[in-house]
This record gives C-alpha cells, sequence and structure tokens, in this order.
C-alpha cells in the first residue's frame, strides 16, 4: 500500500472510530443502571471478571491510573455496590469485590448496553461481525506483540 492509501484510510479510520464512540457511549449513558456512570461499569465488569481483586490489579486491567479506581472504587462502596477490605497481611492492598447489589446492578448495566450494541451491531451481516471480531482480535495481538517487546527492551 503506498502512503497516500494509508493515510486515507488512517484518516477515515479516526473519523469513523471518533463518530462511532461518541454515539455508543452516549447511548450508553442514557441505557445503563441509573446512577451508574460508564466508568463505574468497566470498573464493575472488571471486578466482576476477576473476582475478588486488587485496586492495583483493576488499574492495571484497565489501563487506568491506581487513583482513579479508587475515587471509582469509593463511590461504588458508598452506594453498596462493591466491598473494600484491607489486607491483613499488607495493609497497603485493598481488595475489592462485587455485593450482590453490585452484581444485580451489573446485569442491569449489561443488559442495557446489549441493547445499545445489538441495535448497530445486529444490523450487520454475520459475516461481517465475524471479520470485525477478527480484525480487532488481529489488533491485540499486534499490541500486546508490541507490549512484550517493549517491556523485554526495558529488561522486564
Amino acid at each position: 500500500m503506498d502512503d497516500e492509501l494509508i493515510n486515507s484510510c488512517l484518516e477515515q479510520l479516526e473519523e469513523a472510530w471518533q463518530a462511532l464512540s461518541r454515539r455508543i457511549h452516549g447511548e450508553l449513558r442514557q441505557h445503563i443502571a441509573e446512577g451508574i456512570t460508564v466508568s463505574q461499569f468497566f470498573l464493575l465488569r472488571e471486578i466482576a471478571q476477576r473476582g475478588r481483586v486488587t485496586v492495583s490489579e483493576v488499574a492495571a486491567g484497565l489501563g487506568v491510573t491506581l487513583s482513579a479506581v479508587t475515587a471509582l472504587a469509593e463511590k461504588l462502596s458508598r452506594a453498596g455496590l462493591i466491598s473494600r477490605t484491607r489486607d491483613p497481611h499488607d495493609r497497603r492492598v485493598v481488595w475489592l469485590e462485587l455485593t450482590r447489589q453490585g452484581t444485580e446492578r451489573l446485569e442491569i448495566c449489561r443488559e442495557g448496553r446489549n441493547r445499545v450494541l445489538r441495535r448497530y451491531l445486529g444490523r450487520l451481516s454475520p459475516e461481517d461481525l465475524r471479520r470485525l471480531v477478527s480484525i480487532y482480535r488481529r489488533l491485540i495481538s499486534t499490541l500486546e506483540a508490541e507490549e512484550g517487546r517493549g517491556s523485554q527492551e526495558q529488561g522486564g
């Protein structure tokens, strides 16, 4: 591929990605459980996927700072959606777990998210959906390979 074609495709992809992200996130805000932000939903989902998890592990999994997770976790804890407990062997470590209420609220959020995504992705053919998933998986593999090379170069 020549540079001009690549640049044109990158420009179109960026525009499409931004438009899609804006619309979907806007609708997600309207369709997930009342009182839950999209960021809080992502945090609840990450905790649910991992089970009992530390703040550090959640931050790494979401690619955000410890302070961001701490702030979100504090709000979710006050709302009774997660429990936060200090590790008895290392008081610096804070464990996060979903409460029963948090699990129920997460399920409501997932249903709302699924309604939004199905409205758009459901219009694609099964072949296009499989192709889209395949492209995303290849991109993730590329990113993971790059991350692996970066940590090896840094001596990690």
